[in-house]
């Protein structure tokens, strides 16, 4: 996929803290299903996670284009909501994912597009403890991909 074979992060990343990485790689000509393999190296070399991107070119082309995220109220009770935006008709599964290292394990209802558009979907996340907080939306189908981050604190 012509991604570079090395790509430094921008700075120190410690334990527990999170890092957006972006690389530029170009989709195969040919339509199919890829799987790019990927290493996280520390400065001495060592390889510490190793994961892996799948990319799949052609098929029906129905994709989840964006996702705003918006956070209202505060802390005790905080309101997630995701605005997902499609490039045409299909089907929409999905996940949350909080900076606490918990995974929604609920089963939503399809988000059903009858064309290209946006629907909201919401959650909540009730908590008290102090400091900085984020919650992540998973697009399990069609992308299979983490889209948009609602970020909020409290003191």
């Amino acid at each position: 996929m012509d991604g570079p074979a090395n790509q430094a992060l921008s700075g120190t990343v410690n334990p527990g803290q999170t890092v957006d990485i972006s690389i530029n790689l170009k989709a195969p000509a040919a339509n199919g299903t890829y799987r790019g393999y990927w290493k996280l190296r520390n400065a001495a070399g060592v390889t510490f996670a190793t994961f892996y991107v799948d990319v799949k070119v052609g098929g029906s082309g129905f994709a989840v284009t964006s996702v705003n995220m918006s956070v209202s109220g505060g802390c005790g009770n905080f309101q997630i909501e995701a605005d997902i935006t499609t490039n045409g008709a299909g089907s929409v599964t999905y996940k949350w994912i909080r900076s606490d290292g918990a995974t929604d394990t609920n089963v939503h209802p399809d988000v059903v597009f009858d064309s290209a558009g946006t629907k909201s979907v919401s959650t909540s996340w009730s908590t008290t403890a102090s400091g900085d907080k984020w919650m992540d939306i998973y697009i399990d189908k069609p992308n299979h991909q983490q889209f948009g981050r609602a970020t909020f604190s409290c003191p």
